[in-house]
């Protein structure tokens, strides 16, 4: 999500037999962050380094090979160029056939679980029939042809490009395939066809993160929502988000990784529940340090404000990412974290605010950070670098 004080988010919780439109509640904080709605998911973007341009999101310096072991296997799939914007990555996607089908750049957003489309984005609209906030389109064409597609409606235009934001890809078509994020190489990677063994990742560097339960291809796959809310109605799911476990002062939590979360303001921003917050000062005092200064307050989707408190880690403290085998992957000692307090009035916005365990929300430099990060949805694992 792409923070911003005065926007009310649209945001459900995940149900069964259809996709919520995000993992968040509302304005995330820490920075802006693309993926948490309808209205605040654009962004600006000087292009991309392989197309001759320079980008001014993503620097050399920020993604440089120094300490980088890692290889991309061809096993990964086809690639297709990533366009910036801070730590946001883009791709140029085609909607409609013929005469009248439009390419626009849409922003792969792993914390949203719909996909978007900004039809004011193209230059003439594709041919399209819309009704009820959705739009089908005779053709969709992101790594190949999807046939007849709906996306929902939005208005991306109050983020100035470029690019014009044209939409978002979410996880709705990315848990169909195998996706990576090249980061190093800006590019992004998908594959149709026979994927990379457990073996092959690992020999190319790659560490693996479990997101099972919470990030799969077949929503029968999903944990009910009762497991993380109390009191949830029954028939509902996770978001199909992936999501994995992460360590602050040796307390553990669940974190979903959103790629749409750009926190460029303040860099290695965390966003975590009451839960979360109590488990740590209880169980882990003084892991944290008061960061008054960055506090916010932020709008819901139902128009009452949250307060939002930040905390740094004390010196010697680390956030770190739980791999499969439970040993540490990828450790960060500049992380930042924004203590979320959803009031009892926005209680129906949903995200992690509103889950009873301790969640986090992980934000695009770390994906950034580690280079490179492949989402496998149909072994509900995620890759990045030792």
């Amino acid at each position: 999500m792409r923070f911003c004080l005065s926007l009310c988010v649209l945001a459900l919780v995940g149900c069964g037999g259809a996709q919520d439109f995000d993992a968040g509640t509302d304005e995330d904080a820490g920075a802006p962050d693309a993926g948490a709605s309808v209205l605040d998911a654009g962004v600006t973007d000087a292009g991309v380094t392989d197309a001759g341009v320079t980008d001014a999101g993503i620097t050399d310096a920020g993604i440089s090979d120094a300490g980088s072991t890692f290889v991309l296997p061809s096993c990964l799939g086809t690639a297709l160029p990533l366009r910036f914007s801070g730590q946001l990555p883009y791709v140029d996607a085609t909607i409609g056939s013929g005469p009248t089908a439009r390419t626009g750049a849409f922003l792969i957003d792993f914390g949203s679980t719909a996909s978007w489309v900004d039809l004011a984005a193209f230059t003439g609209n594709p041919q399209q029939s819309c009704s009820n906030g959705r739009c089908t389109f005779a053709d969709f064409d992101y790594f190949g042809s999807w046939g007849q597609v709906s996306l929902y409606q939005s208005d991306f235009s109050s983020w100035v490009g470029p690019p014009r934001q044209a939409g978002i890809i979410g996880t709705d078509f990315l848990s169909v395939h195998p996706t990576t994020l090249d980061y190093r190489g800006r590019r992004v990677l998908s594959s149709a066809n026979a994927f990379c063994t457990p073996t092959e990742l690992q020999t190319a560097g790659f560490a693996s993160l479990s997101s099972t339960g919470f990030y799969a291809s077949s929503f029968s796959s999903l944990r009910a929502l009762s497991t993380v809310v109390t009191g949830a109605s029954s028939g509902l799911t996770v978001p199909n988000v992936p999501t994995v476990r992460i360590r602050v002062g040796g307390i553990e939590a669940l974190a979903q990784l959103d790629t749409g979360f750009d926190d460029a303001v303040v860099p290695h921003s965390v966003n975590i529940n009451l839960p979360y917050l109590n488990a740590i000062n209880t169980q882990a005092p003084g892991t944290l340090v008061r960061a008054s200064s960055l506090d916010l307050t932020l709008s819901t989707c139902v128009g009452v404000n949250e307060p939002v408190t930040a905390w740094r880690l004390a010196a010697g403290k680390q956030l770190v990412f739980v791999a499969t085998d439970g040993i540490t992957v990828r450790a960060e000692p500049n992380a930042v974290l924004f203590a979320k307090n959803t009031p009892p009035a926005a209680q129906t916005c949903g995200g992690i605010g509103t889950w009873s365990v301790p969640a986090a929300q992980i934000s695009g430099s770390y994906f950034v950070g580690a280079q490179a990060v492949i989402f496998d949805p149909l072994a509900s694992t995620v890759w990045v670098p030792r």
